[in-house]
């Protein structure tokens, strides 16, 4: 099979008619398949398709799956060795496919190819992009592309200088339209499904060049696009949101901003957790505080002025963070159960209650009320911990929305690889993103000796060492190396868990991991050498 059209649907009856009907009259001269898939239309899509184009493969789902995951499964279906993919708003013209497939036979390092887009009237589409900058997409998305619509920000990135007459590599072509070689899907991935709507076209873009594959745009190709800019009607609508959303996720992917907080995760989120306890334990203190005033009939001793307080504040907020840190309530792991954590914010608390007590007995300083640090005690415990499960559940969240995912890199066999993989397809509560593989074989993103430049080019933060690459040739370059540097390295080892406490370990599903922290990569290294 030469050519798989696949066409996702969702209520857009009417218009995916159309586009069927300009492909029976002009349709491609190769051997081809056209494949719809229906997101769950509640108009009858299905069913008229199937009636008045009984040749072509209907796939309907139960359930509105997102553009992105409507794709992949038609190209999961497709035995083309190119794939076109079409929103059902496009209207092919005579000899529109046949050009786009020839370009694609002339141009062996296309992975991507689009057709020129027009406008029913004629005029033509910039369906052509270069990729965002931060003045595009205030231009693009804010009131200031009206106000001034000639800004050259704007320009380039619609490239709107460009004739759109001659072929030329480009950054993204738009969703709409796109020609995809076999060999590129293959090698790069299918449409990112956490695209649920919107950016999924720019993404798979970027990684076709990521992958060393080319984008181009070849206007001898011709094609009427009746696009609707849904996602620019209101900030309230479902598409804007959709829009937000896919936005988001695409700058948290690639933006060199997210790719800092990234590499420096450990650090933020340690922050966040010290300042959410600092909160909590000065909300228990004056919580404490206020209560004791108020039951002042039950005691004997006047309650101090609050400013008599100062200086302890500022000695309890140092205590408390110090027991904090060295009992470990700052290695934090995703993993951590609440009983577990409750468990550990008590025993901290305990401790900082029993060095506040004793301070006050030592100094024999009277203004400090000991219903007061009881009731401190009690209170941090309780804020504390909830605080705590709130970000945790705030996190989960997070990445069951596909944010804030870990990029992890695989080293090894490609069995290995694909055992891992299927491993995660039921755990997303790992958080775990796969960006490749490293290795021999195909399929490889390269060799294990060129892996610091496929970390920096992929962006990974961990590498997923397998037993094929944890031998003393491939292990001793790794941790020496300057991928040890900005990469987490993790060993899938039976020994995790044991190893000391430089040597972290996470458990998923059958598999124990090994983290090895930059500090413990040189004596690593000299015990290798």
């Amino acid at each position: 099979m030469d050519l798989s059209i696949v066409i996702v649907t969702y209520n857009s009856g009417e218009a995916v008619m159309r586009c069927l009907e300009s492909l029976e009259a002009h349709p491609p001269s190769v051997a081809s398949e056209t494949i719809i898939v229906d997101n769950a239309s509640s108009d009858g899509t299905p069913d008229r398709v199937r009636s008045r184009f009984p040749r072509a493969t209907v796939m309907a789902g139960a359930v509105n799956r997102g553009y992105s995951k409507g794709v992949n499964a038609g190209m999961r279906t497709s035995s083309g060795r190119c794939i076109l993919v079409l929103n059902p708003d496009i209207e092919v013209t005579e000899g529109s496919i046949d050009r786009l497939v020839s370009f694609m036979d002339a141009h062996p390092r296309a992975g991507i190819a689009g057709a020129k887009l027009l406008w029913p009237d004629g005029r033509v589409q910039p369906s052509c992009r270069a990729f965002y900058t931060v003045r595009a997409l205030l231009l693009r998305r804010t009131f200031l592309g009206r106000l001034f619509p000639r800004a050259r920000a704007l320009r380039e990135h619609l490239m709107s200088d460009y004739d759109h007459g001659t072929a030329r590599t480009v950054d993204w072509v738009i969703g709409g339209c796109m020609m995809v070689r076999r060999e590129a899907l293959e090698a790069v991935g299918p449409m990112d499904e956490r695209f649920f709507l919107y950016f999924e076209d720019t993404d798979w873009c970027f990684r076709m060049r990521q992958h060393g594959w080319e984008v181009w745009y070849a206007p001898e190709s011709v094609m009427i696009h009746r696009w609707e800019r849904s996602s620019a009607k209101s900030i309230l609508s479902g598409p804007f949101v959709n829009h937000l959303l896919s936005m988001l996720r695409y700058y948290e992917k690639w933006n060199a901003m997210f790719r800092f907080m990234r590499r420096h995760r450990g650090v933020i989120k340690t922050s966040l957790f010290a300042l959410s306890d600092a909160v909590m334990i000065n909300a228990a203190f004056f919580s404490s505080y206020f209560l004791r005033g108020s039951l002042q009939r039950f005691f004997i001793n006047e309650l101090y002025p609050l400013d008599w307080y100062l200086i302890f504040i500022v000695f309890f907020n140092l205590v408390f963070i110090l027991t904090f840190t060295a009992t470990g309530l700052y290695r934090l792991r995703r993993e951590t159960e609440t009983a577990e954590e409750l468990a550990a914010v008590v025993r901290a608390t305990m401790i900082v209650f029993a060095l506040l007590l004793t301070a006050t007995y030592l100094t024999r300083i009277r203004i400090f009320s000991r219903a007061v640090l009881i009731g401190q005690a009690c209170f941090t415990v309780v804020l504390v911990t909830a605080a705590r499960r709130g970000i945790r559940a705030a996190h989960r969240r997070l990445v069951a929305a596909s944010f804030d995912l870990r990029r992890v890199l695989l080293a090894g066999s490609e069995e290995e690889a694909a055992g891992f993989i299927d491993l995660l397809a039921g755990r997303p509560e790992a958080g775990i993103d796969i960006v490749g593989r490293v290795g021999d074989g195909e399929g490889a993103l390269g060799p294990a000796e060129d892996l610091a430049a496929i970390v920096d080019r992929f962006q990974a933060q961990e590498v997923v060492l397998f037993p094929s690459m944890t031998s003393r040739e491939h292990l001793l370059p790794l941790l020496a190396g300057p991928a040890a540097g900005s990469a987490r390295l993790r060993i899938v080892s039976p020994i995790a868990g044991v190893a000391g406490p430089l040597l972290r370990s996470e458990r998923i599903g059958s598999l124990d991991l090994l983290a090895i922290d930059r500090r413990a990569g040189l004596p690593a290294t000299r015990a290798l050498q």
